[in-house]
């Protein structure tokens, strides 16, 4: 048998000082572990739109072609989304998700950002007055149990820049807070299906008519991959079932193909 060196504290041969031969040898024999790096949590970005003139990345962030909500959004990139996409109230745009990585962590995670197109035609900024929410809800159906909820405050805004669809493809990231309404932390877990829910609760939620976002211009489908320092994370999406009462129970339009939801931004 190799001369390997084996700690072995009943006689303490693991204590006192060990030269450079002796700890060589205990590595090789599987006796010396790795130098330990503790992983520091990070933000990245996962895009599910894949189309337009100017894509959506992902990765750590920022992301460079879509800009996070705070008070006041901004918006992304022209030509990182396309087409009108138009809100009639009392309905959902919602999508799936279920987020798995090769490294064997079951988690937590959060979702800490969803992309929404920018809007248009009007100048100026609307109160949101209640009549939207986020909502994460566990499995893939609208109706599933709610997980976290955030009425937004009238504080939060939509900015219209007074232009018209065509001149206003970006992406705005809607920023989630660490708590919900609530009180209640996101703690989502790796390899588990939920969906993220936008609530348009009454069809008064914009102050004129024909206020329309943008969509995504095209989407990765039903999964895109990301490398972390760990190794990768892989998030899938499916189009949700959709019941229940009020809003959650219509659909708004998005689904794997197409609508909101254009980019994720996760914490772990």
């Amino acid at each position: 048998m190799p001369n390997y060196r084996i700690p072995n504290n009943a006689n303490d041969d693991a204590n006192g000082m060990w030269d450079m031969n002796s700890v060589q040898r205990a590595k090789r024999g599987g006796e010396w572990p790795d130098t330990f790096v503790p992983y520091t949590p990070s933000t990245y970005y996962i895009p599910r739109a894949s189309g337009g003139s100017t894509a959506l990345t992902g990765g750590i962030s920022p992301n460079t072609n879509a800009y996070d909500h705070s008070l006041y959004p901004q918006l992304g990139s022209s030509g990182t989304t396309s087409g009108a996409w138009g809100y009639s109230g009392n309905n959902c745009d919602a999508i799936s998700f279920m987020t798995t990585n090769n490294f064997g962590q079951t988690g937590p995670y959060s979702v800490t950002g969803l992309g929404l197109g920018s809007f248009n035609p009007l100048t100026g900024y609307f109160g949101n007055n209640g009549a939207m929410a986020i909502q994460i809800v566990s499995g893939t159906n609208t109706n599933g149990s709610g997980l976290w909820y955030w009425d937004l405050p009238n504080n939060w805004m939509i900015e219209w820049r007074g232009q018209q669809a065509t001149g206003m493809n970006g992406c705005q990231i809607s920023q989630l807070p660490t708590l919900d309404t609530y009180g209640n932390a996101m703690n989502l877990q790796f390899g588990t299906w939920y969906t993220a829910i936008y609530l348009w609760f009454s069809n008064v939620i914009f102050a004129a008519s024909n206020n329309q976002s943008t969509q995504s211009a095209g989407t990765h489908g039903s999964s895109y991959t990301q490398s972390v320092p760990l190794g990768s994370i892989t998030m899938n999406w499916q189009t949700p079932t959709f019941s229940g009462s009020g809003a959650r129970a219509t659909s708004n339009g998005t689904s794997v193909s197409q609508g909101q939801h254009q980019i994720f931004r996760i914490h772990f």
